[in-house]
């Protein structure tokens, strides 16, 4: 005991075990705050790729419709823009989600049942569609896309999507989506209640716009 007490510490079992204890402490320490940063990255990185995804899915249709349409007054009057696609009826668009889009006919009718209630004085303004897909895969199409306006504007005019009605080649999942599988061609008929005077309509969807003559 004496003679170990007149080694000097360094030779003294004790002291290494100590350093060594105090490395690997400081090595566990430094593996875990460089664990830490690196989950903090991936994190921030998932969240910026689940915020982009996110802005890119729920605001894209958003963003489309920011980019040509303002309603001043809140009226039902829409500016065109030089971007955009201007065709007549029965004239196929190619849109930004890659389908060939036509409105074959717009037509008014008081024959027509809505689904909701809009009090006397509405209308049924009926435009038919028409839908190819030569993507080459399935492509989900949103009816609240489509926009009508008059030519005029005019702050009274009221123009509601109440309903649609498939004719072939479109499978209607429900009244948000319209599913064109690849290859098909078929048409839609999008119902709207409006209480417009107007006897000419402009119909929007996407970067399209096809006008009534």
């Amino acid at each position: 005991m004496k003679e170990e007490q007149n080694k000097p510490f360094y030779r003294l079992l004790w002291f290494w075990v100590s350093i060594v204890l105090s490395l690997a402490l400081i090595v566990v320490l430094l593996f875990m705050i460089y664990n830490n940063e690196s989950n903090r990255d991936r994190i921030s990185h998932i969240e910026n790729k689940s915020n982009i995804y996110k802005r890119n899915a729920i605001g894209y249709r958003d963003e489309i419709l920011s980019r040509r349409t303002v309603k001043p007054q809140d009226s039902n009057y829409n500016y065109i823009q030089d971007s955009d696609m201007v065709a007549s009826l029965n004239k196929y668009i190619k849109v930004d989600n890659g389908l060939d889009i036509s409105v074959s006919n717009i037509e008014t009718s008081d024959m027509i049942a809505f689904k909701n209630d809009y009090g006397s004085g509405t209308h049924a303004l009926v435009v038919h569609v028409k839908v190819k897909n030569n993507t080459g895969k399935a492509v989900n199409m949103y009816p609240e896309d489509f926009d009508v306006s008059t030519e005029s504007p005019n702050s009274n005019d009221s123009i509601v999507l109440d309903s649609i009605t498939n004719e072939n080649g479109v499978d209607i999942e429900t009244n948000d989506n319209i599913l064109v599988n690849p290859g098909n061609s078929g048409g839609l008929n999008l119902i709207f209640a409006q209480d417009s005077s107007s006897n000419k309509f402009n119909i929007y969807y996407q970067d399209g716009i096809w006008q009534q003559k």
